[in-house]
């Protein structure tokens, strides 16, 4: 491999593998605490933890991230920091149970959340808590409801009526399924309401009653509900719809008895302005004005992300330095600059890099070639999202015009065209580093072809 000795490409084969995205455990060599800057104004877990440790006896909160922001490495150092306080957590993954493709109704959401708790309490405790599976009880709900199989188009014909369906496969794989359950439900949703309260009442009780958990808070982090999204061809139909749900449900999805924090979708804070979301945002590398001044304690953190990546037994003590060079001509300066404060677009910048060295440190041209790299994975913008880029570039606004938009926005957020940042309070908007080039690039063309255009 070019002038790379055998030691060499030992080094960037394990800084490769260190480089793999992942949720990280507070204790992990890689975390970075990057969300105490600034020093002083608290982080967002912060706020989350307080709200439990203050609430009495039970509250819900809404907890947001877009996709690389970090959101369940946040939540397992929370997670870890409500055990140490006494607090009885568990945490269960909405995508186990939910397709996030589809639209969600709070039918779906009530089931969903008891069968979630009910296997993850277990686990967290080692015991066997509730003696009833809670997917099992909604088999008896729908008996008692009189819901036959007939009604909601379940066709496996299999003998013994509800008994030998496997609901909680069914809800997230059979759109058909889903969506005859919705209807067949929607009379019965007061019903299943009480229905559902009454198994955490009941499952409550039993942990309460069970040494050690007498006295202790009860929280259920239910994460990667923000995954709801929908596709191409279906997704205001789902923004309509978990919008429904948060707007229209928040009394059924408050649990008597629980602390409970949702994850959601980080348009929901624009689009359901009374609803209070936490949200992540992206690591600031420079100020609110209109050149960017650089943001050091920002860029300091990022740096430290790449720098922990170093720290495993293979790479030793000057490996470093010699995969990315010395001092301010260090190649992950430039990498860090690029990555628009995503730990996700850093480590792939870093990952391309190793994969196109042929000598150490990263010549410029292989930090040119993966940053151009990753640059095409934005790539091609349409004219009018271009358009709208430039408008969030020049305002620090999101600039929706129609509630359309949202579902616009919403990929621009996640895909991370969009950056969401914070300073001392006050929330704005630019656009990636990435894809400024291009952005300026349609402008002028548009402009040369229409001069009217602003």
């Amino acid at each position: 491999m070019g002038a790379l000795t055998t030691e060499q490409e030992g080094w960037l084969k394990e800084l490769y593998r260190n480089v793999h995205d992942r949720p990280l455990s507070p204790d992990d060599p890689f975390y970075v605490p990057v969300y105490s800057q600034p020093p002083g104004t608290g982080e967002p877990i912060d706020r989350l933890q307080r709200h439990i440790e203050y609430a009495e006896g039970q509250s819900m909160q809404f907890f947001s991230g877009f996709r690389g922001a970090g959101k369940t490495t946040e939540l397992l150092r929370l997670q870890r920091r409500l055990k140490e306080k006494g607090c009885l957590v568990v945490m269960a993954d909405a995508s186990d149970y939910i397709n996030p493709s589809a639209p969600i109704d709070i039918t779906d959401l009530l089931l969903v959340l008891a069968g979630a708790f009910g296997e993850k309490i277990q686990g967290a405790t080692d015991m066997d808590l509730l003696h009833e599976n809670p997917w099992d009880r909604f088999r008896h709900f729908l008996g008692k409801t009189e819901v036959e199989l007939k009604e909601v188009g379940w066709s496996g014909g299999l003998p013994g009526g509800w008994g030998n369906v496997d609901v909680k496969a069914e809800l997230k794989d059979n759109p058909s399924f889903r969506q005859q359950i919705q209807k067949a439900l929607a009379p019965h949703l007061a019903t299943l309401k009480r229905d559902t309260f009454r198994y955490f009442d009941e499952a409550l009780g039993r942990i309460r009653k069970t040494k050690g958990f007498h006295d202790c808070p009860i929280v259920f982090i239910f994460d990667s509900l923000e995954q709801l999204r929908g596709s191409t061809s279906n997704e205001n139909d789902v923004i309509r719809s978990v919008e429904s749900l948060f707007s229209n449900h928040l009394d059924a999805l408050r649990i008597p008895g629980l602390h409970l924090i949702y994850t959601v979708p980080p348009w929901l804070k624009f689009r359901l302005k009374n609803l209070p979301v936490e949200l992540l945002p992206s690591v600031r590398q420079w100020d609110n004005d209109a050149v960017r001044t650089p943001y050091p304690p920002g860029n300091d953190a990022l740096h430290d992300v790449v720098d922990r990546r170093f720290t495993t037994p293979g790479l030793r003590d000057n490996a470093r330095e010699e995969i990315l060079g010395k001092d301010g001509s260090r190649a992950d300066k430039r990498l860090v600059e690029n990555c628009g404060g995503h730990f996700r677009d850093l480590l792939r910048l870093l990952g391309q890099c190793i994969l196109r060295a042929q000598s150490l440190p990263f010549a410029k041209e292989v930090v040119s070639d993966a940053i151009e790299s990753v640059r095409s994975q934005f790539l091609p913008l349409a004219t009018e999202d271009a358009l709208w880029l430039d408008r969030i570039s020049r305002e620090r606004h999101p600039s929706m015009r129609t509630e359309d938009d949202a579902g616009r926005l919403a990929r621009f957020l996640d895909t991370h065209l969009v950056l969401y940042l914070r300073t001392d309070g006050e929330e704005w908007y630019d656009i990636h580093p990435l894809v400024r080039p291009e952005v300026e690039r349609i402008v002028r063309l548009q402009s040369t072809h229409r001069p009217e255009a602003s």
